[in-house]
């Protein structure tokens, strides 16, 4: 069986149901996938590239479905996928290269290490890192900060 006729056997079901699951109704998920492979090929940066229907954007894509309503939701993206045309045609993005590539290493260090503990309770088989509720407008996690690590009693 050729490569084609095997991606488009696995992404018709994969966006009949993702489009379902969002809330959207199968028509639309129809369309994007084929919307997709289509914009995939020239746009893409790999000749021989392969694009299907994506679960993450499915959750992604349920809520403000839910929020706002299905037309409402497809006037959103339009519009976002009109502003990211028109900040790619300024070539606003080469402004990121100003700053310092410690900037990303640091937060993706810290985004990793949020989910390492997140991920070490769960296994722990806590459901909270600490005890008693979240202090008046601070972090829900009092150990997140500095200040309140200081000021926490050990029991």
């Amino acid at each position: 069986m050729s490569a084609p006729i095997t991606v488009a056997l696995i992404a018709v079901p994969m966006a009949l149901g993702l489009s379902l699951a969002a809330g959207a109704p199968p028509e639309a998920g129809l369309a994007a996938a084929a919307a997709g492979g289509i914009a995939a090929g020239p746009l893409g940066g790999v000749p021989l590239q392969v694009s299907d229907p994506s679960a993450g954007l499915a959750v992604v894509t349920a809520g403000p479905i839910q929020i706002y309503g299905w037309r409402t939701t497809c006037a959103i993206t339009i519009g976002a996928g009109l502003l990211q045309i028109l900040l790619g045609t300024l070539r606003v993005a080469r402004g990121a290269l100003a700053a310092s590539p410690a900037i990303a290493h640091g937060t993706l260090a810290g985004i990793g290490i949020g989910i390492g503990i997140g991920i070490g309770i769960g296994i722990r088989g806590r459901t909270r890192p600490w005890r008693g509720g979240s202090p008046k407008g601070r972090s829900s996690c009092p150990a997140c900060t500095s200040a309140s690590v200081r000021r926490r009693r050990i029991r």
